[in-house]
């Protein structure tokens, strides 16, 4: 299989673009630009886990010496070579907001730098990224400190969205909160998952996140430090904390060599470009494709890289969101729906006829077997014993429908380059439809003997509607990808 290190982020109606080539913010800026984007948008989906992947690119980010006014340049570049598709202003606008607040609460801990920042910072005259008395940083200061107090006086994430929930019961207003409110809200949202990641992580800091400020002596405190901080540790070999998402950035590698940690990586790569195309989002959606080609080309089975997310991983119940939920609500869903994504980009690499080097390894390696499984799946036993009692054949029944559709909607792109009589170059700007917009209206069939009467409001209302766009949308962007590298492939050799 080709490398897909040349592919382009394509949108219907222009050249291939990618952050990976050819930027005004080459190097590891790229990479915090693209993962920036991808966290952010796939937060807006109610994503805690989006919002701990966003912490973990702005703390890499805030280590290596990148300040709040580097974003901002980042960002407008990146929307300019793009001709602002990438993000709307305000989007900008919010990132940049989001960013600043994870600094602070990072200054406000102590969170240390790395070499490469510290040497940045001297050069700067600062003594840590958001070392600024003036612009977004200077207005947000008081708001971070009250937030980080909170969190160090024992605020969980699930105890502040339930206070803020009960808040906005009692208030009652009919109007709901003002902007102002919400935006404090979510602010303070926004620093407690941040602490939380930074503890999770294993971090050191300058004050303990591991304990809120108790009584008795310096020597009985540090006593309940270290033993908390050995019990976290003890956790965190268990819990495997660290996502994983900027592992996948490119540059920045993955520590662990083995197959599993590079799968995770990208497998966490593809869940948040998910979330984030499944809410219409174009930048995300060919990302996706991208990145499920790769891992297609590196001869991992789809079940394998699927398998390495964690049930409460796909949940939309939490991050930023106002929402009060223990418990996974929608992950199952989620889940089914990602899986069905992923395996339609390897068979529609299948029926293209590329190459898989992994497919004597297992039968069914091109799609997801393991949809719905509960959370006990990867316990032990009880989990293997509810995926023992489905039918054997539902999968293989569901994976052949998936071909058809695949081989079906192939088969329609081909026969639309063929009356456009100019091939793929002249199709290109009709090679997209159901992720950011339904086909052309007034396209109807003439069937003679049936009596239709056609509703203008499906193709927005209807949610299977929907999801057979955003299917047929996945298989075009996938076969547009490959025939874009085949054309380069000729005109290099």
């Amino acid at each position: 299989m080709r490398s897909t290190a040349s592919y382009g982020l394509v949108s219907a109606g222009t050249t291939a673009w990618s952050l990976d080539q050819g930027t005004a913010a080459d190097g590891p800026d790229a990479r915090y630009v693209r993962l920036l984007v991808l966290a952010y948008l796939a937060s807006l989906n109610k994503s805690l886990f989006a919002a701990k992947c966003l912490v973990e690119v702005v703390t890499d980010m805030y280590r290596r010496g990148v300040t709040l006014e580097d974003v901002k340049l980042m960002l407008s570049l990146a929307s300019l070579q793009n001709g602002g598709q990438m993000l709307t202003a305000l989007d900008e606008d919010v990132l940049t907001n989001y960013c600043a607040v994870i600094m602070l609460a990072l200054e406000a801990v102590g969170v240390p730098l790395a070499p490469e920042g510290e040497e940045r910072m001297r050069q700067l005259g600062r003594r840590n990224p958001a070392d600024d008395q003036t612009g977004v940083i200077a207005g947000l200061r008081g708001m971070v400190r009250v937030a980080v107090d909170q969190f160090l006086s024992g605020t969980t994430l699930f105890r502040l969205q339930l206070m803020q929930s009960m808040q906005a019961n009692v208030e009652g207003e009919a109007g709901g909160a003002s902007p102002a409110i919400r935006m404090l809200q979510q602010n303070t949202r926004l620093v407690i998952i941040a602490l939380e990641v930074v503890r999770g992580m294993g971090l050191p800091t300058e004050v303990p996140l591991h304990q809120p400020p108790g009584e008795g002596s310096d020597e009985e405190q540090q006593r309940q430090q270290q033993q908390q901080e050995q019990e976290l540790d003890a956790q965190l070999a268990q819990r495997h904390w660290v996502p994983g998402f900027l592992a996948a950035g490119g540059d920045a590698g993955v520590e662990d060599g083995s197959t599993e940690a590079q799968q995770r990586a990208a497998a966490v790569r593809l869940l948040i470009s998910f979330m984030g195309a499944a809410q219409g989002f174009l930048f995300p959606a060919w990302d996706f494709a991208q990145q499920a080609i790769q891992c297609y080309s590196n001869g991992w089975i789809a079940d394998d890289v699927y398998k390495q997310l964690q049930d409460e991983e796909f949940a939309q119940t939490g991050g930023m969101a106002l929402q009060v939920a223990r418990l996974p609500g929608t992950s199952n869903v989620t889940a089914a729906v990602f899986a069905r994504w992923l395996s339609l980009v390897y068979m529609t690499l299948v029926q293209l006829g590329a190459v898989f080097s992994g497919a004597a390894q297992r039968d069914g390696w091109a799609w997801v077997s393991g949809t719905g499984r509960s959370p006990a799946a990867d316990a032990g036993q009880e989990g293997e014993e509810e995926a023992a009692a489905q039918p054997e054949g539902t999968a293989s029944l569901e994976a052949y429908g998936l071909a058809d559709f695949v081989l079906n909607t192939i088969r329609n792109e081909e026969q639309k380059e063929l009356l456009s009589g100019g091939g793929v170059g002249l199709a290109e700007a009709a090679a997209v439809e159901g992720v950011l917009a339904p086909p052309p209206a007034g396209r109807q069939q003439d069937q003679q003997g049936f009596v239709s009467l056609e509703d203008p409001s499906l193709l927005e209302t209807s949610p299977a509607m929907l999801v057979m766009g955003q299917q047929i949308s996945l298989v075009q962007m996938t076969r547009q990808l490959v025939l874009q590298g085949q054309t380069q492939e000729a005109t290099t050799a």
